[in-house]
């Protein structure tokens, strides 16, 4: 009987593909109860052969799909219709796993009957050295801290049950995916555990993307930042601190995707993306300044995040952007 679906997007992954397979191999876990579904998102390189390669050797374990390529969030997807175990893994095909992964998450979900587990990960580089490791006390604050699919498992019924699925869009794919699931569950655990390895892979076509402000970019954050506003305005059965933090992370989101896309910027391009996406949150939430959480730092939230969102705002409503601009942006 499969428990466990573990879904993984394949796009390009070659160089570390057995890497992120071997790690599953070696899970303590029993993998008679576990289905791998990998699926080929268009790759160019060797990705494919190494895919069938093990589902060869491994056919009830590893099951293996091609499509021509989609994306990241229509592929999760497809993996989702697919899944037939009763939780959710996810995996991307650049990272791997400490051994005692899967039976650490299962165990977790299964003994306290919940939803959802989360816990931390690790940042190795190409040389193996571990450069990050975070791991997140459990609190109601670290439910809105990652927002990746991975170093988590899901109970597949709640994801029925809300209809969550990824946004396709070209930044927040996931950010929506989970932020759909908060509104749906209280059954909800965060552990001391940082068994998820997500590589540091420096040449991150994904992220270099992001790392400027063009007017795709701008339209991609405030895609986001409505789908985030009208999933929060759709919840019905939620507490007034879920709702508290439903909107503090919507304008955190904000600011982050001006920061990180700003820096790589123009002071131009950085202005009127900060007076457009802004200027939407103000529309959207009226009062978000008034947000305590925009205040005083959540619990778990670093005071080093909580000041940078609070001194972006302040700027902004003092109209000194443009002077912050002058020191921050290095495009041309």
């Amino acid at each position: 009987m499969t428990e466990i679906s573990l879904i993984i997007p394949v796009y390009n992954g070659e160089a570390y593909l057995k890497r992120c397979l071997n790690s599953i191999l070696a899970q303590t876990a029993d993998l008679c109860m576990l289905q791998v579904i990998a699926i080929n998102d268009g790759s160019t390189d060797g990705s494919l052969a190494i895919l069938r390669e093990y589902a060869a050797a491994y056919p009830t374990l590893f099951f293996v799909y091609d499509q021509p390529n989609q994306g990241i969030a229509r592929t999760r997807n497809r993996g989702l219709s697919l899944a037939e175990g009763r939780y959710i893994l996810f995996m991307d095909c650049d990272d791997f796993l400490d051994a005692d992964y899967i039976q650490t998450y299962y165990a977790a979900i299964e003994q306290g009957g919940l939803d959802m587990v989360l816990g931390g990960y690790r940042r190795p580089d190409a040389a193996g050295k571990i450069v990050k490791q975070v791991r997140f006390a459990d609190s109601f604050t670290a439910r809105y801290l990652l927002m990746a699919p991975w170093a988590r498992i899901l109970r597949k019924e709640i994801i029925d049950r809300t209809g969550a699925s990824f946004f396709d869009n070209a930044v927040g794919e996931d950010t929506a995916f989970i932020f759909t699931l908060l509104q749906g569950t209280a059954q909800i655990s965060v552990i001391d555990y940082a068994g998820y390895n997500w590589f540091l892979n420096e040449e991150s076509v994904s992220n270099a993307a992001q790392r400027q402000l063009t007017p795709e970019m701008v339209q991609a954050v405030l895609r986001l930042f409505e789908r985030l506003a009208d999933l929060d305005v759709l919840a019905e059965d939620i507490s007034a601190e879920q709702r508290t933090y439903n909107q503090w992370f919507a304008v955190r989101t904000v600011v982050f995707y001006l920061l990180w896309g700003g820096r790589q910027s123009t002071r131009q391009a950085f202005q009127a993306a900060a007076l457009e996406l802004l200027g939407a949150v103000a529309l959207r939430y009226p009062a978000y300044r008034e947000n305590p959480l925009l205040h005083k730092c959540p619990e778990g939230e670093s005071k080093s995040n909580h000041f940078t969102v609070k001194t972006l705002l302040f700027l902004y409503r003092h109209n000194l952007l443009g002077f912050f601009s002058r020191f921050y942006c290095k495009g041309k």
